[in-house]
Order: C-alpha cells, then sequence, then structure tokens
C-alpha cells in the first residue's frame, strides 16, 4: 500500500482540498489481489484504491463522478484509422 500511495502522490494522480459542510464526499477502500504464474507460484501481490460508488445518489452526486478512460489499443486503432 505505501509503494502503491507513494506512486499515486508522484503521479498527482489527486490533491487534497478543502470542501463545504454540504458536500458528501464518497469513500474508498483497498482491493489486494494476489496474482499467479502459471505453476501456481506467486508472481507479486497487487493493491488498488478504489472509489466505493455504490454510495452515490441520483440526481444528488450521480453525474459527478464519470472518467472517460480510454485503452492503448483503442487509441492506436484510431490513430491507424486517420493515417490511412
Amino acid at each position: 500500500m505505501k509503494i502503491k500511495l507513494t506512486t499515486l502522490e508522484n503521479q498527482k494522480t489527486w490533491s487534497l482540498v478543502l470542501f463545504s459542510p454540504n458536500y458528501h464526499p464518497i469513500g474508498s477502500k483497498w482491493v489486494f489481489q494476489i496474482k499467479y504464474k502459471l505453476d501456481a507460484l506467486v508472481k507479486r501481490y497487487n493493491a488498488c484504491l478504489v472509489a466505493k460508488g455504490f454510495i452515490k445518489k441520483e440526481g444528488f452526486d450521480y453525474y459527478e463522478t464519470f472518467a472517460l478512460v480510454a485503452k492503448l489499443t483503442t487509441i492506436h486503432c484510431l490513430l491507424a484509422l486517420a493515417a490511412d
């Protein structure tokens, strides 16, 4: 978790801000996974910090947390089509 938090801070993924008392922030939690090799040996341990999006209320904070993310393969396909 320390490595993951350091990486997120170095990439400037978020910034700390003060919010008003009527604002209800969405919480987060850690999800841990163990990645295995084909021969069942541990390859690496993985930790992800995820938002608890299931606590949102429609009409209140429902439309404010969407972030569009494009995969690298999608960008490659679009660039290949544009080059033709």
